[in-house]
């Protein structure tokens, strides 16, 4: 203990005096200057004051031995612990690739070598896996409460349904779009498939209202002609949302920096899950009202 102190004094200094300045308080720290205190040597050379007096060389107190430590020591439950990150070169693989390969390949090496090593998944996978979960629990909730808001807008029960049902189509058209590209699903990829269901419902309910509004003028009007009319009407506000969104989303394709290419997941969600929708509201959509209508005249 003495001798760890005295070399913390000398190398990393010593408080000896407080001063107040106005409202800062600077501290005095007198240590060896800079230019003794640069290498191995310098501390090989430093004397230590023994306790009865003199001085003595280190190398005489202890024993000296150059060795490589982590900076930190970590423990966790008291047993050593150590923390092993990485990042993947997205040119060459994907995160969730490279974790597998981790998982399956570099793991079990490491505990045939080492019995007695545990690893546990920490940092952005587990906080990944965390968000997965807390998606599955609140996605039902807010379909949920889509399909009620919907239902009193609409004042329909059937309708809400249908409105809906873009939604597993937008997220097979984002599924796709992964494979077509060559990108993997990634929790990017299910927040651009959750934003997707937003423009998906949107188009839908702008059809919707223009379908009721037309029967309600003139219920002489039969349902084709009210959803022809309808989608005829409502063809350029929604094929317009669409391709502005594609296009504006597009160049982000081409990205490939390290901070915006986690978010090129997100944007191919949304492209397929937006051009498959698109399809769906204009062509699938009058269909199913046709056949929630319950007439065919």
């Amino acid at each position: 203990a003495l001798i760890g102190k005295q070399l913390r004094s000398s190398f990393h200094g010593a408080d000896v005096q407080r001063i107040q300045r106005g409202r800062e308080e600077i501290n005095v720290v007198v240590r060896y200057p800079a230019e003794q205190r640069r290498s191995l040597g310098d501390l090989a050379r430093e004397r230590l004051q023994r306790p009865g007096g003199g001085e003595i060389p280190l190398s005489l107190a202890t024993t000296m031995t150059e060795s490589r430590e982590p900076a930190t020591l970590t423990r966790i439950d008291g047993r050593r612990a150590a923390r092993v990150s990485g990042r993947a070169d997205a040119a060459v693989v994907t995160p969730i690739q490279a974790r597998r390969q981790v998982r399956e390949q570099v793991i079990p090496d490491l505990l045939t070598k080492y019995p007695g090593l545990a690893v546990e998944v920490e940092a952005g996978a587990r906080d990944e896996g965390d968000m997965l979960e807390t998606l599955a629990v609140l996605v039902p909730i807010v379909l949920i409460a889509i399909f009620a808001l919907i239902a009193s807008f609409l004042r329909s029960y059937w309708k809400p349904v249908i409105a809906t049902v873009g939604i597993p189509i937008a997220f097979a058209g984002a599924i796709i779009s992964h494979w077509i590209l060559g990108w993997d699903l990634t929790t990017m990829s299910i927040f651009g498939m959750i934003a997707v269901s937003g423009v998906v419902v949107n188009d839908t309910l702008v059809l919707l209202d223009r379908y009721n509004t037309i029967r309600r003028d003139n219920v002489m009007v039969p349902a084709i002609a009210a959803a022809a009319a309808a989608t005829r009407q409502r063809f350029r506000p929604v094929f317009l949302t669409t391709l502005t969104t594609l296009l504006g989303l597009s160049p982000l394709l081409y990205e490939r920096g390290d901070e915006l290419i986690a978010f090129v997941p997100f944007v191919v969600s949304m492209l397929g899950g937006l051009a498959f929708s698109t399809l769906s509201v204009l062509f699938v959509l009058p269909a199913l009202v046709m056949i929630a209508a319950g007439r065919s005249d």
